[in-house]
């Protein structure tokens, strides 16, 4: 809750403004409540992502001639899969991190968001999350249905990934110089007819389909809001996802070491030092807010090799977007 007692939560909040009457979600014959949805929570249309990869919630309902359109903005993510029920929503909040929602797509009952918990948390709060709730980007080698054959690279993408090793299992809308990325493809197998995973991992050609910049002679583009899955969304996605977990990591962190640093006082009745902090506690919190600057200032992160073009409005719009100076400065 924020100091005057509103929630903080942008979902949270417009339930309240729905519940209110001050906000009104229109449903659409085709599309449910989707457009409305990203207009009322300012999600941009051009930030569309589409995944293939059967490694979500819906796994039954997403394919290659199916995916799954993904949009965000600085502090929620949607996710919409074909002819779903359910819209899927991770919205962040600065105390909690990553809340999780569904939207019933159901026009009778009015639009009414579900909290969400141990289902998602299953895969959302865990070692590759930094064991908080949280929200990642995968990179996995899937068959032509959409099902893993195997991870292309071990844990979330992040931007330390080589570009080589990013995207398997997305659709990727763009051009690049230098190495390419790895989305567009599946195996022609199915994954039980792949023996040795690894040995398959290690000839697959993962560069075969980069600088691709339509996608409608790979499936119907028409039924989802934008016919792309640009490039550099991506990027800025797989930025931003690891940044938003190092956050609440650090938050939680910090939480932690006051809570032990408490304890230490009522059972042995030693006061802290003048700044504060115990030693201990002072080692816990700078440690966690230096990786969480380094994930921040782009530390180690692999290089492109070249100029990178996505194929929507994304990149324009993700400048427009930022907070300005009185200078109209943005970072």
């Amino acid at each position: 809750m924020g100091p005057d007692g509103e929630p903080i939560d942008p979902v949270e909040s417009l339930q309240t403004l729905i519940e209110a009457g001050e906000v009104t979600l229109s449903y659409d014959p085709v599309t449910g409540y989707l457009p409305a949805l990203l207009a009322a929570l300012d999600i941009p249309l051009s930030s569309q992502t589409l995944v293939f990869s059967r490694t979500s919630l819906q796994t039954l309902d997403i394919a290659p001639w199916a995916p799954r359109a993904v949009y965000f903005n600085d502090d929620v993510y949607v996710g919409m899969v074909q002819e779903s029920p359910i819209l899927e929503i991770a919205s962040i909040d600065p105390d909690d991190g990553a809340v999780f929602y569904t939207l019933a797509q159901n026009a009778e009952d009015g639009p009414r968001f579900s909290r969400e918990g141990t289902l998602c948390l299953q895969c959302h709060e865990s070692p590759v999350t930094e064991k908080v709730p949280g929200v990642l980007v995968r990179s996995t080698l899937t068959d032509r249905m959409g099902s893993m054959v195997t991870v292309l690279h071990e844990g979330p993408v992040t931007d330390r990934t080589p570009m080589n090793q990013r995207f398997a299992g997305w659709y990727v809308t763009g051009t690049q110089e230098g190495p390419g990325h790895a989305g567009n493809v599946w195996a022609p197998e199915t994954h039980d007819e792949i023996d040795d995973k690894t040995r398959y991992l290690e000839a697959f050609d993962f560069q075969a389909q980069n600088d691709v910049t339509r996608l409608d002679d790979r499936f119907d583009t028409s039924v989802y809001l934008s016919p792309h899955s640009d490039l550099v969304a991506l990027l800025v996605m797989t930025h931003q996802t690891r940044v938003h977990n190092m956050i609440t990591a650090a938050a939680t962190t910090a939480a932690d070491a006051l809570r032990q640093q408490e304890a230490i006082v009522r059972s042995t009745g030693e006061e802290p030092p003048a700044d504060g902090l115990f030693p201990a506690a002072r080692g816990m919190i700078d440690h966690a807010v230096d990786r969480l600057v380094r994930e921040m200032m782009f530390v180690g992160e692999a290089p492109f090799g070249g100029r990178v073009r996505g194929t929507s409005a994304f990149a324009e719009e993700f400048q427009a977007r930022g907070p300005k100076d009185s200078k109209g400065r943005s970072l």
